[in-house]
């Protein structure tokens, strides 16, 4: 991975073989990252995407062998028990061109991936809602 900055933004090349969410987790950890918003495209591989059902407050979650191209990455950047924590989605297209999509857990590089990082000062961290069973913003 490297990466240039320029006052609160980066931009990211994660290259082939490297983990997309520790890339990004080590860069937020070295950088003292409190809080962004990312976008990004790429090809990635060995991914595990989720859908979470309100109703049974779970995940249900599967893996993608391959390569797809990485045509949107969104989501943000707060802190979870004291550790950067990625929130991010993804859609992805394969060789047939048809399109998959979910709640991005892990990935791969296959060939790179071009991010960039929007931060801000301020830290807001995640605490779990009972209501909907996950851990969402919190501003206090």
């Amino acid at each position: 991975m490297e990466y240039l900055k320029e006052n609160n933004v980066y931009l990211v090349r994660i290259d082939r073989g490297e983990d997309l969410m520790s890339s990004l987790s080590n860069l937020a950890i070295e950088e003292q990252l409190q809080s962004g918003s990312v976008t990004g495209i790429g090809a990635l591989e060995k991914i595990k995407l989720g859908f979470y059902h309100l109703d049974t407050k779970t995940y249900d979650s599967k893996v993608f062998e391959g390569e797809y191209e990485l045509l949107s990455l969104s989501g943000n950047l707060s802190f979870m028990e004291n550790a950067p924590f990625f929130h991010l989605h993804a859609q992805l297209s394969g060789a047939d061109y048809s399109c998959i999509g979910g709640h991005l857990f892990e990935a791969t590089v296959a060939v790179t991936c071009e991010i960039y990082l929007t931060c801000n000062n301020f830290a807001p961290t995640r605490t779990l809602d009972s209501e909907v069973g996950l851990n969402t913003l919190s501003f206090k």
